[in-house]
């Protein structure tokens, strides 16, 4: 019988990275940070959102290439996603999706759609190529 259940250990390191010191950035950012801390959390970003015990240095960076996304783009999220089952941070993701230069148009031109999946735990995107 086959399992297809993601892993709890899975699902931790998709929703973040262990800052096992919990070094956060001073007002100096980077620069002030000592050679072991910068090999324990060497893409650590001064401006992220939150940099305690764990950090993602990629949700940042994801977010702010959402308005270039060019391929068409369909949101499938769970209601139950730890992130993705509030609806202010599920649309604020799909109307930014394809609305800069080079994107795809965005909701506005039917190139980004979303489905909400009641009771559903986690969340995905499905880029389409027509």
């Amino acid at each position: 019988m086959w399992n297809f259940t993601t892993s709890k250990h899975q699902i931790a390191t998709l929703l973040g990275r262990h800052n096992p010191k919990n070094i956060s950035l001073g007002p100096g950012g980077v620069s002030e940070m000592t050679l072991e801390e910068r090999e324990l959390i060497p893409d650590s970003d001064p401006d992220s959102w939150n940099e305690h015990c764990f950090f993602k240095p990629e949700l940042k960076l994801a977010w702010e290439y959402l308005p270039s996304v060019r391929p068409w783009v369909l949101y499938v999220n769970g209601g139950n996603s730890p992130v993705f089952g509030c609806p202010q941070t599920r649309d604020e993701g799909a109307k930014r999706t394809g609305t800069g230069v080079g994107g795809n148009g965005g909701l506005k031109l039917g190139a980004v759609k979303q489905i909400f999946i009641e009771g559903a735990d986690h969340n995905m995107v499905l880029v389409i190529y027509v």
